[in-house]
């Protein structure tokens, strides 16, 4: 039997952006080291998006196995297996890479205590350590990056027939669609808030931009984790999303995730989520995409002609 590489979770708090970054690299990856990809929060994250015949929901263990490695216990051991690599690193005596070795035989849980972005400096013979083992657990794939597993076929994540519906609906030849993604919650203190904007900003972004293209077809989508105070004049304009929303069964965050994908302009703070977005919509033809970044010293006025000259 290969080796079975477990990747634990998807993404800091199984995030949907998080995973796409890294994990059509790592199936690639592991078809190429005759290793076997598992991914056990596969349907959980990733299971209203993509088409079940996708590779990313393969389960390589039996029944019994897969709930073990998925049971209290088991996440209790990876935690003590994780505290006792911080304890090390704090006494700086960790190299960039480290491994323990479980009690449970064949099985190792690698993980890396320095968060190293960089795979190109792991030894050249990892591959092979991890060939002896029967199963590897990486603590938390992102963001690592696989020096080989590039990939640029997209043959590892097929949509599902429901995300494709729902993005139809969203699209008009005729139309233009703006997408906003509205990042607050932890973007407060997340580098010093420079990608952080209040409410009233967004909500004078979203009326000056009806009325700088009330003469233009656009159709306006936001994207925001709940805490976004919306007035109650925009909550008009944005009738589109209500409707949108109201006629489909899938959770926000993939109906968000859809709707950005389908926008023709994306104007967003630096997010996995919204460039993720971005590429599914380019991949599945849904839109060209272009972003229009927000950042620290973003305002609405350049915004606006940022908008203008790559709708023209």
């Amino acid at each position: 039997m290969n080796t079975i590489i477990c990747f634990r979770q998807g993404g800091n708090n199984l995030r949907l952006g998080n995973t796409l970054v890294w994990v059509e690299q790592a199936i690639n990856w592991c078809k190429r080291h005759d290793f076997t990809f598992w991914l056990p929060n596969a349907e959980q994250i990733l299971g209203e998006l993509c088409d079940d015949s996708s590779d990313v929901f393969s389960m390589p263990l039996n029944w019994e196995e897969s709930i073990f490695y998925q049971s209290e216990k088991f996440r209790g051991f990876l935690g003590r297996i994780v505290q006792s690599m911080n304890e090390v690193k704090e006494k700086d005596s960790v190299s960039d890479f480290a491994f323990a070795s479980s009690i449970i035989p064949e099985i190792l849980a690698y993980i890396d205590p320095n968060g190293n972005t960089n795979w190109s400096e792991i030894p050249t013979d990892l591959v092979e350590f991890f060939k002896k083992h029967k199963l590897v657990i990486v603590n938390d794939p992102y963001p690592f990056k696989f020096p080989d597993g590039h990939c640029n076929e997209n043959l590892y994540l097929r949509p599902s027939k429901a995300s494709i519906d729902f993005a139809k609906k969203s699209l008009n030849q005729n139309t233009n669609n703006i997408g906003i993604h509205i990042r607050q919650g932890d973007y407060k203190n997340w580098q010093g808030g420079r990608y952080y904007k209040d409410s009233a900003f967004y909500n004078e972004l979203i009326s000056s931009i009806f009325k700088k293209f009330e003469n233009t077809d656009v159709n306006v989508f936001i994207a925001h984790n709940g805490e976004f105070e919306i007035s109650e004049s925009n909550q008009q304009l944005l009738k589109n999303n209500q409707l949108l929303y109201s006629d489909n069964q899938l959770s926000d965050e993939i109906r968000d995730f859809l709707l950005l994908s389908t926008s023709n302009i994306l104007i967003a703070p630096l997010s996995t989520f919204s460039q993720q977005a971005l590429k599914w919509g380019q991949r599945n033809n849904y839109s060209s995409g272009k972003w229009v970044p927000i950042q620290s010293n973003s305002n609405i006025p350049d915004i606006l002609d940022k908008v203008d000259f790559n709708l023209n």
